[in-house]
């Protein structure tokens, strides 16, 4: 595919706000994610597949690429007021995007007077690097918010480092958290939903504990922002989840569990929301039985755009094993 066209757009509709807008993610074909090319890389991850395997891309390009997506939507009839930029690394790392290109990408977008959102995603290493630069990227968009998503995925250090290889702490975590605060930037704090290392009653228990430290985190910098929650899947390219999968050592979760995540963080401070949005080939995702995982799904984007805890999830069989899988 040319370098002038996003690697993936996906459209949806969320909550910003409190209102229903909405949204469109933008996979951009750019150099890729510089932690994975010095570190082997988070273990689950495959979004280099939508990246240029490291070959350098021009800001001009990455550009042309935003545009090509957002003629599409127009195309579509879809009008998007809240945006995530996904450059499949970190969009303050100045050996993926270099500052120049990153100012004249957020002036562009910006410049449209179309959005209310405008998210981007980064290690948190990098922001802190960064922390200099970044008032001014938050003023260009002002008074609209500027929010970056940081994949924290879980709150328990050993399985964040010696499992998922994510290699930061907490305490970097917090510390980009704060420089975010400062300069205006809301936060959007991603948690995976049993992880390689989890059982189906640990990926419960885990997901809730981060979720709620991401909340105590947010709530005592008074920071905006959300909290997304993904479920764990096995993209086929990820050359380390797929023999531990078919080994029986790791797997997706029920769509269930995510019901439960939802109803028992009732008390979370922050907007919750569950991507169930998977960019690459996969060879197993959330699900729960033939009978009801689609009208399950559908509930849990109705929750995404809504917030409503309250909505009556549909009830089925599977739904006592799924039960007693986790006592």
């Amino acid at each position: 595919m040319s370098s002038l066209e996003p690697s993936l757009i996906i459209e949806n509709e969320l909550r910003v706000d409190g209102k229903q807008l909405g949204s469109v993610e933008i996979y951009l074909r750019a150099k890729g994610c510089e932690y994975r090319k010095n570190n082997v890389g988070c273990v689950f991850c495959s979004l280099q597949d939508l990246s240029s395997g490291g070959l350098p891309v021009s800001g001009m390009d990455m550009l042309q690429q935003i545009k090509s997506a957002l003629t599409l939507c127009r195309l579509h009839n879809h009008s998007p007021q809240d945006i995530f930029l996904r450059n499949c690394g970190s969009f303050f790392s100045d050996n993926e995007i270099p500052a120049p290109v990153r100012e004249e990408i957020i002036r562009y977008i910006a410049g449209l007077k179309q959005f209310k959102r405008i998210t981007v995603e980064s290690r948190p290493e990098y922001i802190i690097r960064s922390a200099g630069k970044l008032k001014k990227l938050a003023s260009i968009i002002e008074p609209e918010q500027m929010e970056c998503f940081i994949g924290l995925e879980t709150s328990n250090e050993l399985l964040r480092n010696e499992i998922l290889n994510k290699g930061f702490s907490g305490q970097t975590f917090m510390e980009a958290t704060g420089i975010l605060a400062k300069n205006n930037i809301a936060l959007a704090a991603g948690v995976m939903l049993k992880p390689p290392g989890c059982d189906k009653a640990d990926g419960i228990h885990d997901a809730l504990d981060t979720i709620y430290f991401a909340d105590e985190i947010m709530n005592s910098l008074n920071i905006k922002g959300r909290i997304i929650v993904t479920p764990f899947y096995v993209a086929k390219s990820n050359q380390v989840t797929v023999p531990l999968y078919h080994n029986g050592e790791c797997s997706p979760p029920s769509l269930w569990s995510v019901v439960e995540i939802i109803k028992a963080s009732i008390s979370c401070k922050h907007p919750l929301e569950v991507n169930l949005k998977i960019p690459v080939t996969h060879i197993a995702a959330p699900s729960s039985c033939p009978q009801c995982s689609k009208k399950l799904a559908d509930s849990i984007e109705l929750f995404n755009r809504t917030g409503d805890r309250s909505i009556k999830f549909p009830d089925c069989e599977c739904k006592q094993v799924w039960r007693k899988s986790i006592k």
